[in-house]
């Protein structure tokens, strides 16, 4: 089914496989220009999530990943897939062959976002992608963030509301009207004494509040 921006996850896996980063360094900076400010238009009038963006504006790649994970910018996934791979069709080519060696067989990547209905997957695919995410330090680390702060657009927030309650450490949300409601969650439990991550998805909800539920 449509993974809406779950799909989100990744790209960031997609990014730092090809741009790698290690934890505490912000990376390389960024400087958007009118394409950039283009991928935002466009999702802005389509009724896609958007993070303000402007000609000339620098941003570093730990910020980039922060605009596109927590309030989800569908324009900052395009913009990290166009400076990582050099264009979306160039991204989706390394993206879903960086699947293929994961072992997930039933994932499909159209598009950077995830807005598109034709970028597709499974919750068992999903579980295996969000536990190869938190095996990255860096992205660990911004799933878990409830709240940030980047150039132009300023103090951007979380859209994943479950953070910090019951063990909750991530790690992306979801929704489209082809989609539906769609949760891939991550927790830290303590059962029988010993401490273990639970991983899992939510696909196909009414909508996303719902999945969180």
């Amino acid at each position: 089914v449509p993974t809406a921006s779950v799909a989100k996850v990744i790209t960031a896996l997609a990014v730092l496989d090809k741009q790698p980063l290690r934890l505490s360094k912000v990376g390389p900076i960024i400087q958007l220009d009118k394409t950039d400010v283009g991928y935002f238009e466009s999702h802005y009038i389509n009724g896609g999530s958007v993070v303000k963006v402007v000609d000339g504006e620098k941003i570093s790649q730990y910020q980039a990943l922060q605009a596109m994970l927590l309030p989800s910018g569908n324009n900052m996934a395009d913009s990290l897939a166009r400076w990582a791979f050099g264009s979306p069709e160039k991204y989706t080519e390394y993206a879903n062959m960086m699947l293929k060696k994961m072992g997930v067989k039933d994932t499909v990547v159209a598009d950077a976002s995830g807005f598109l209905p034709n970028t597709i997957s499974t919750s068992s695919d999903l579980t295996t992608i969000g536990e190869k995410a938190l095996q990255n330090p860096v992205l660990a680390q911004i799933v878990a963030q409830p709240s940030a702060t980047v150039p132009i657009a300023g103090e951007i927030k979380n859209v994943n509301w479950l953070l910090g309650e019951e063990g909750v450490v991530g790690i992306k949300t979801g929704s489209t009207d082809q989609a539906g409601g769609n949760f891939l969650f991550a927790a830290n439990r303590k059962i029988l004494g010993e401490d273990i991550k639970v991983v899992g998805a939510i696909l196909g909800a009414p909508n996303r509040n719902s999945a969180i539920s």
